[in-house]
């Protein structure tokens, strides 16, 4: 829009390139907007600056799409969704994952599992290749902790009775255990799942009572993961409009140079360092008070030692 006054971006834009930033009254511009409105010229509308997902860079720890391309029965794009007895759609086991020099995903690479059959006609396809990097799993990862929940505690008792802290490995091959008994006695596994074990077990422990994050997080996973619960609400899959009942944002620790900390700029303080230099409890005390807690504030390791 190129409001470098009111937008943060075109702020950022204008600063960076010398460009001039008109100031206007606050004042004005409410009594602008108030009297547009009034003559129905404009209406007020609240925008929640979205952030795009960030699926171009690929990576192999992604959710795999579950569709395929098959150039006889696929639609305008050439595009079949998996049927509902494939799925969960599981990546391949690699002994190496790294990133390809063409931006394609790992998996692009992998020929045994992109070569596939089509699930309509089952004629050849191909898989599609770009996962969603951790964007879509953020959006609903808290549906999946009360049924992860439950199937622990099954595991706990039937094969580890006297350790109930089982391993991540261990929840995730007994949830598979448990899909594949479904997918074995039924055409619609997924749907019987979710109605039988994970519905009655979200409906136990959701909606969250408190969610504490940072605020980067409130414009991004925070307010589609409110999308996400609104439209299952919509398709009667849960019972509840809203995933967090209340949301506390915490303040983001800046590195000494009032920068956010980031790895291409070398500012990032390592916790090991700082507990190596000046102890464990002195750094935790440090950090305890900073400031307050819902305020962003520059790291100082000067003061860690008074």
């Amino acid at each position: 829009m190129g409001v470098p006054q009111y937008d943060e971006r075109d702020r950022e834009f204008a600063a960076k390139y010398s460009l001039p930033i008109k100031d206007l009254e606050l004042d004005d511009y409410k009594k602008t907007l108030s009297r547009l409105s009034k003559s129905s010229d404009a209406q007020e509308e609240t925008t929640y600056h979205l952030r795009d997902w960030v699926f171009s860079r690929q990576r192999y720890w992604g959710e795999p799409i579950p569709l395929v391309y098959c150039d006889k029965c696929g639609d305008e794009n050439g595009v079949v969704p998996l049927a509902e007895d494939q799925l969960p759609l599981t990546l391949p086991e690699l002994d190496s994952y790294e990133p390809t020099d063409t931006g394609e995903s790992p998996l692009s690479r992998v020929d045994s599992w992109v070569s596939t059959t089509c699930p309509e006609c089952g004629g050849a396809a191909r898989r599609e290749t770009d996962t969603m990097p951790n964007w879509a799993g953020s959006c609903w990862y808290f549906l999946a902790y009360p049924w992860w929940i439950s199937d622990n505690q099954k595991v706990g008792q039937s094969e580890n009775s006297e350790n109930q802290n089982v391993g991540k490995s261990d929840i995730q091959k007994s949830t598979g255990e448990l899909l594949s008994g479904y997918k074995a006695k039924s055409n619609t596994p997924i749907s019987d799942f979710w109605r039988e074990v994970a519905k009655p077990s979200i409906d136990q422990w959701l909606p969250a009572d408190w969610y504490l994050g940072g605020a980067e997080h409130a414009v991004l996973h925070l307010l589609y993961a409110r999308f996400w619960v609104k439209v299952l609400q919509d398709l009667k899959l849960l019972d509840f409009p809203e995933p967090f009942l209340r949301l506390r944002s915490v303040g983001m620790v800046l590195a000494e140079d009032g920068k956010k900390m980031s790895k291409s700029l070398g500012n990032v303080v390592n916790p090991d360092d700082m507990v190596t230099k000046y102890g464990s409890d002195a750094t935790r005390m440090y950090e305890m008070f900073m400031g307050p807690w819902e305020q962003s504030i520059a790291w100082d390791s000067g003061a860690i030692s008074g």
